[in-house]
């Protein structure tokens, strides 16, 4: 849902910006993820089941171990966080008592889900790819900044738009969520560019235009159902080509 109530829309002119920052869920890609619930589902899919005691365990194992996987996201290793959800896996299938098979087989399930050409965890808006070619051609400088674990290049990879952004940042990864502004910082540094020159999208009033704000960085506020008539919330993401041409 989107939160509009501590915002203030700012009405000053638009200048063209270097570079735009876009948020992921719920602004590049539609989001449906549940750790305990995909991975119940994915046991039911293989014929496992995935009954509530099951759903007890893991969602118990997964709240135990967490200070650990942000440890391992901090220290920006891949392999060893794909390593720490195998271990989860096993040990959940042990206790719930399947055959020790049954944890690949599900993860190999729950990958499907999640960037599968049949995903139903993670998909792309229909406004998404056009945007990102239209800005690309514009000659546009474009970076991901997200509340998401170590997996976020992963996922844009799966879904093809990977290779539109310079920069992405992934909260877990440097340990700055937002609306904190590190997170604002960490991506202007990489990108080598002063606030004033960017533009932020996303779908949260306070982590996206109140943490891109304080920073001093433009914001949009991206919500599809928006019927009204604000110059700062946009309801394609598209609307930023207008507003970017109108710059020129």
């Amino acid at each position: 849902m989107l939160r509009r109530e501590r915002y203030q829309w700012p009405m000053s002119s638009l200048s063209r910006p270097q570079a735009i920052s876009f948020d992921c869920a719920q602004t590049l890609l539609w989001v449906d993820w549940e750790p305990v619930r995909l991975v119940c589902q994915s046991a039911t899919d293989m014929g496992f089941g995935g009954d509530s005691r099951a759903a007890e365990i893991y969602g118990r194992l997964l709240k135990s171990r967490w200070g650990e996987y942000l440890t391992l996201n901090e220290a920006g290793n891949e392999d060893a966080t794909d390593a720490w959800w195998a271990r989860l896996g096993q040990d959940w299938v042990r206790e719930v008592g399947w055959p020790e098979d049954a944890a690949a087989i599900i993860a190999q399930r729950a990958t499907a889900k999640l960037y599968g050409p049949n995903a139903d965890v993670f998909g792309l808006f229909p406004d998404t790819l056009p945007t990102l070619e239209a800005l690309k051609e514009r000659g546009v400088r474009m970076a991901v900044v997200s509340n998401w674990d170590i997996s976020l290049d992963r996922t844009l990879r799966a879904f093809g738009i990977d290779q539109f952004f310079e920069v992405t940042v992934a909260s877990m990864v440097v340990n700055s969520e937002k609306p904190d502004p590190g997170i604002f910082q960490h991506a202007l540094g990489r990108l080598g560019v002063a606030p004033e020159e960017v533009w932020h999208v996303g779908d949260d009033a306070v982590a996206d235009a109140q943490g891109a704000r304080q920073v001093g960085i433009r914001s949009f506020l991206i919500d599809r159902e928006f019927k009204g008539d604000s110059p700062f919330v946009i309801s394609s993401l598209s609307q930023l080509i207008d507003h970017l041409d109108a710059c020129d």
